[in-house]
């Protein structure tokens, strides 16, 4: 630590007075701050001693810093043409002097822009919807702008901003919104993205040209403000008051939900992430209002209440495409456990405990006052292996789908649980030195488990699944996951001399290590494959690039392939074709995860409608994982 303090030192002399423009300095405190931060951030984020993935900053990584501010600005291509871009190309490759000079007028200009477009966007908008719209021709549109081709100018701008807006508009309508509903809901969408846009000040711009930088020269990379977020205002009588388990985020006029707490009130009714959220309702008889357009604080509020007060959420399930039925869920609010839950589910006369440890969390706080009872993932499911073993299960199901991750110290010992096995996975920091990582002797679980991954499944999840997977310890269930291997670290960049009125520049996340298979192949931008394919995933980003493999533990010895693993994939096969919620939930993931354009005639895709397979009434994804355990366990399987 003392090697990096003197590093972030030595950075720190050249970044004092520092502002937006060299010929314009700034007299806004937090704006100075930033752009040290900056400098700071640089001389880490470049420095082979710290970060794993470092980079020099020149010409070659500014034409990469380029594409990625231009992402930032427009991630969906719809506010800068082709020929806005070949107009910025100018800058290309002067975004590494510009940061090095500490005058960010290139990325000023760029971010100047695309609020020109978003305004003329707007505007364009508010004129189309003055009109009534109609839906009998044959339009299309591309939901996956990201990875379509910009407008070629500005007429073509528009034309891209008229099918996009009927595309909303036609959604909208399906979910049985009247044409003025639609007017208002809209026009309020996209006048508080705009509003929001030129209300970001200009620490938070170099907050964004930090963030940028640090994810362009590694993807687990990344910064944060000092600033703590700015508390919402409270409704009267907040005092008190409890969720229903449900975390948001914005997508375009939509809001999602982002994290769906265990056995919460909002997971009990068969809420799940990716769902997207249309109206709430106070009571079991009060209005339903539209959430499109509100700012997300507000929406959040409206679900908050009482403990045991009832609020109902309108929603379209993931497996829904644009324009399908909505329904009612009555929620009662409540406060919500995060930590771990599990629950027993009987088939074909087994018993088998399910565990879902939503993150790798642990409460660093009151772990390192040494509270008796501080929460952390591993002692929990300790605790719950305990419990299952009492109820009689016979075999234990890790439903690690959607868990992002967590406390990399909490792997060692959950691994601990269920395997014998001394090293279980290595670690290669920025240095090149490789370390090896025993998990606690003494299993709690001996009996036959098994691990249900998927896409989303990243970080300690996927690389707790590649440990049982190595060690023949259980069966791996789904799809492949993300491929997320890094570890990363906090450095605070109020820790270098001199500085006596912390926090003033914010933290780095910086990725210090990679980490391997116990076998040496990699987990970033690789990923775990299942033992058992249930679903194919989407592909891995092809800008992300697996690191080499690494040599094996050498004490290490694979173990024997499973001889079984025809006769399960076969069971599944047979069961699952004649399974009617399974075929229909394999339909609507495709569906839900094409990019196939979208019919913007509204009879055209009512009849699309009407044909879609039934969403299934269960989790169907795992009522086959756990009669594939089940299966196992007729087999006499481990």
């Amino acid at each position: 630590m003392k090697r990096l303090i003197a590093g972030l030192a030595l950075v720190a002399s050249c970044c004092a007075g520092s502002a937006f423009a060299a010929d314009a300095p700034s007299t806004d405190a937090a704006e100075q701050d930033r752009i040290t931060a900056l400098q700071l951030s640089r001389g880490l984020l470049t420095d082979p001693r710290y970060a794993y993935d470092a980079r020099k900053l020149d010409d070659r990584l500014s034409g990469e810093l380029f594409d990625a501010w231009l992402n930032y600005l427009d991630p969906e291509h719809l506010y800068l043409s082709q020929a806005d871009v070949r107009g910025l190309e100018r800058y290309r490759n002067g975004l590494d002097k510009a940061i090095t000079s500490k005058d960010l007028t290139p990325f000023l200009a760029m971010r100047a822009l695309a609020l020109t477009r978003k305004d003329a966007c707007l505007a364009y908008v508010r004129g189309v919807l003055a009109q009534p719209m109609r839906f009998d021709g044959d339009e299309v549109w591309n939901p996956d702008r990201g990875a379509a081709a910009r407008a070629t100018d500005e007429s073509a701008l528009q034309s891209l901003w008229g099918t996009r807006l009927k595309s909303q508009a036609l959604a909208l309508k399906l979910e049985g919104h009247t044409p003025e509903q639609i007017r208002r809901a809209l026009e309020r969408s996209y006048a508080s993205r705009v509003q929001q846009a030129r209300a970001v000040s200009a620490a938070a711009v170099v907050e964004a040209i930090i963030s940028t930088l640090a994810v362009a020269i590694g993807p687990g990379n990344d910064y944060f403000s000092p600033d703590p977020p700015a508390p919402a205002p409270a409704p009267p009588n907040a005092a008190g008051q409890v969720g229903v388990g449900l975390a948001l985020k914005r997508d375009g006029a939509a809001i999602g939900l982002y994290e769906v707490t265990g056995n919460g009130p909002a997971d009990r009714a068969g809420l799940r992430e990716g769902d997207r959220l249309l109206a709430v309702g106070e009571g079991r008889d009060g209005a339903m209002d539209d959430v499109a357009g509100l700012e997300l604080e507000a929406v959040v509020q409206r679900l908050r209440g009482a403990p045991g007060s009832v609020v109902r959420v309108q929603v379209v399930p993931r497996l829904a495409l644009p324009g399908e039925s909505a329904r009612t869920v009555e929620l009662s609010r409540a406060k919500v456990d995060e930590r771990a839950v599990s629950r027993v589910i009987e088939v074909a006369g087994k018993r088998i405990g399910v565990i879902v440890p939503g993150s790798f969390y642990v409460d660093f706080d009151a772990q390192r006052r040494k509270q008796d009872d501080y929460a952390s993932i591993s002692r929990d499911v300790r605790r719950m292996l305990q419990e299952l073993r009492e109820a009689k299960a016979d075999a234990v199901l890790v439903d690690l789908r959607d868990n992002g991750g967590g406390a990399l110290s909490e792997l060692e010992p959950m691994i601990g649980l269920f395997a014998d096995a001394g090293a279980v996975f290595q670690v290669r920091e920025s240095g090149g030195r490789v370390s090896v990582m025993d998990k606690a002797v003494g299993a709690v679980w001996n009996a036959p488990m098994a691990v249900l991954i998927n896409y989303r499944s990243s970080a300690a999840s996927e690389i707790f699944a590649a440990a049982i997977q190595d060690h023949g310890r259980g069966l791996v269930i789904g799809e492949r996951s993300f491929g997320r291997g890094t570890v990363q670290n906090m450095v605070d960049l109020d820790r270098w001399p001199n500085n006596d009125k912390p926090p003033r520049f914010g933290q780095v996340k910086l990725t210090i290590a990679h980490v391997y298979r116990i076998t040496g192949k990699p987990l970033d931008a690789v990923g775990v494959t299942p033992d058992l394919v249930l679903t194919q995933a989407p592909p891995i980003e092809p800008k992300r690039t697996p690191t080499p493999a690494i040599v094996a533990y050498k004490g290490f010895r694979s173990p024997p392939a499973r001889a079984d693993l025809a006769r399960l994939t076969q069971a599944h096969q047979q069961r699952s074709a004649q399974d009617p919620d399974y075929q229909h939930w394999l339909q609507r993931l495709q569906l839900a995860r094409s990019t196939a354009p979208l019919s913007l005639n509204e009879a055209a895709r009512r009849a699309q409608l009407a044909q879609l397979p039934a969403l299934p009434k269960t989790d169907a994804e795992l009522a086959e994982a756990v009669a594939i355990v089940a299966d196992n366990l007729a087999g006499g399987g481990r």
